[in-house]
This record gives C-alpha cells, sequence and structure tokens, in this order.
C-alpha cells in the first residue's frame, strides 16, 4: 500500500510540474506571470531581490556578454544587455529584481554581446532613455541590432542621445556620467563608452570592451579613473585592463562578466594577476552568476547569486 502511495504522489507531482512547464512556456514573456526564480523566492527556496529602499547595481550573468542594472529610488538603468540567444534569461532576471521599467540603457558600443538582446528587452520593458552610438554609415559592429534599437525607440517614443563627454545623468540617489568616448580610434571595441556611477563616495566605472588604446587615450586626456568598483574590459580579455590604466583605477573589487567555459577562455590569466597586484578582489560572473552590490551609505556589500 505505500508503495501506491509513494508512486501516486510521485505522479502528481510530476503532473504539476509538467503544468508548471507549460505555463512558463506559455506565458514565458507575459510580465504579470511568475518566473521560476520568482517562486523559488516565495517558497523560501532563494534570496529575492534587495528591498524597495536599497541602492544597488546588479552585474547580470548573461553567459558570455555584458549586463549591468541600476536600482535606486524606484529609477532603474541598464548598461548593455548581452546575446540575443540569453534575451530570455536576461528578461527574467530583471523581472527578478522587479523591475517592469528602464528610465536610461547604456549600449556601450554596438556589439552583438552587448546589444542584441536589448530590442527583446525594450518590447517588454518601458524604456524612457537611450544613449546610443547611432552615427550613420556604421560599417563594424552589430548593425541588424542598432537599426532594430533605433527603430523601436522611434516607435515607443524613447528618447535616443549620443555619448557626450561629461553628460551627467541621475539615477535615483546614483549620479551617472560619460566619461569619455573615442569614435576616432580603431576597432569598435575602442569606441566603448567610458561612463561612472557614483553614489555617496563610492564610484563604479564601467568600460564596455575598451581596449589598451582607448584605456591609454582617457588617461592622456587627464580623466579620473579612479574607482571601488571596476567592471573588468573586454570579459578580462588580455587587450584591455593594461598595467597602467589598472594603476590608475585601484579598484577595491574588479567584475569579470563571461560565460563559463567559453571558447574564449576569458578570463585571460595575465589580466587576473594583473587585478590581484592593484589589491582588487576578483568576481566573475561565470563563477558566481548575478552579483549584486547594495550601497547603504556606510560601507559597499555584494551577494553573489551561487
Amino acid at each position: 500500500m505505500k508503495t501506491k502511495k509513494i508512486l501516486k504522489v510521485a505522479a502528481i507531482l510530476l503532473a504539476a510540474i509538467l503544468l508548471g512547464v507549460c505555463l512558463v512556456i506559455t506565458f514565458a514573456n507575459d510580465p504579470l506571470i511568475p518566473t521560476w526564480d520568482n517562486i523559488f523566492v516565495s517558497l523560501g527556496l532563494k534570496e529575492g531581490a534587495p528591498g524597495e529602499e536599497d541602492d544597488f547595481i546588479v552585474f547580470l550573468d548573461v553567459d558570455q556578454g555584458d549586463g549591468a542594472l541600476i536600482v535606486s529610488n524606484g529609477q532603474t538603468a541598464l548598461i548593455d544587455g548581452g546575446e540575443d540567444e540569453f534575451e530570455q534569461r536576461t528578461y527574467g532576471k530583471i523581472r527578478g529584481y522587479n523591475v517592469t521599467d528602464l528610465d536610461l540603457i547604456v549600449a556601450s558600443h554596438i556589439h552583438s554581446d552587448h546589444i542584441a538582446a536589448l530590442p527583446f528587452l525594450m518590447e517588454r520593458l518601458k524604456t524612457g532613455n537611450i544613449i546610443i552610438d547611432n552615427s550613420k554609415n556604421r560599417t563594424e559592429g552589430d548593425i541588424k541590432s542598432l537599426n532594430k534599437i533605433l527603430g523601436l525607440c522611434e516607435d515607443k517614443g524613447t528618447k535616443v542621445f549620443s555619448p557626450v563627454r561629461a553628460t551627467v545623468i541621475n539615477v535615483g540617489d546614483f549620479e551617472l556620467t560619460v566619461l569619455g568616448f573615442y569614435p576616432e580610434l580603431s576597432g569598435e571595441n575602442n569606441h566603448s563608452i567610458f561612463t561612472v556611477a557614483k553614489i555617496g563616495e563610492t564610484k563604479v566605472l564601467f568600460t564596455g570592451d575598451a581596449e589598451n588604446g582607448a584605456e591609454k587615450k582617457i588617461l592622456n586626456d587627464g580623466i579620473n579613473v579612479d574607482c571601488d568598483i571596476l567592471k573588468v574590459g573586454h570579459h578580462g580579455s588580455k587587450t584591455s585592463s593594461s598595467e597602467q590604466f589598472l594603476s590608475a583605477a585601484t579598484p577595491d573589487y574588479a567584475v569579470i562578466s563571461c560565460g563559463e567555459n567559453n571558447k574564449y577562455s576569458h578570463p585571460n590569466d595575465e589580466i587576473l594577476t594583473r587585478l590581484k597586484n592593484v589589491g582588487a578582489e576578483i568576481l566573475r560572473t561565470d563563477l558566481m552568476g548575478d552579483i549584486v552590490f547594495t550601497f547603504n551609505g556606510e560601507k559597499t556589500g555584494y551577494k553573489t547569486e551561487k
């Protein structure tokens, strides 16, 4: 009798799981339907998003790509969004942090691992403004995604701004500043927009995929890149994070966004050594999943998904 009861319970559980999978597949793009993360949080099986009163930055695990979410006082910004291959997962993660609107998107540059998921996200999340290099006659980068983004901006009334040095935008208590942009350099990576998010005395520096050329240029321009948290350039590739740049940045934390067992062997061992040499604690999305920094005015702390 016990065996029959066990089998009956197992059958019911299996049916419930299959029903849940069907519902998730059917309503995957509906923001009103809870994601598995939402369900696990409600059951107490997973820690939830920071509270509404918290100021936080999430370095999203978007596999081999970049995506960072800034949330403060009900306002939000997204810096890059990753590949379209992982767009549904990225959307689910953003919704998991109780975000339905994006006040600002910053597209660091137009390579697909940074912008290809943005059209999918913009179709589902109301977007107020976007900073993007929308120069005409582009010949390099993900032109297809760029055109989709600009088309959606026109359809939805999203305001488009070109990156201009010293532009300052407030995102809640964060002050987001465009530090540098060098379209005259060769290579799309070196066209990455340097931005810094400052809250209190804490500074978080985003460099996209800026390589040594752009790093050298911003230092030669005398721009202060000192920061507490650095989103490491180009996923930890050896083409970025020069010794001179890291010595000027001196981050306490270095966040590397890359995919698990990626084909590029990111991050590079030499870069990891350089980061350690400047005293940075290294955090990696491929090993830790989402990396959430919370800022409470007194100290900066972080938690990881894995």
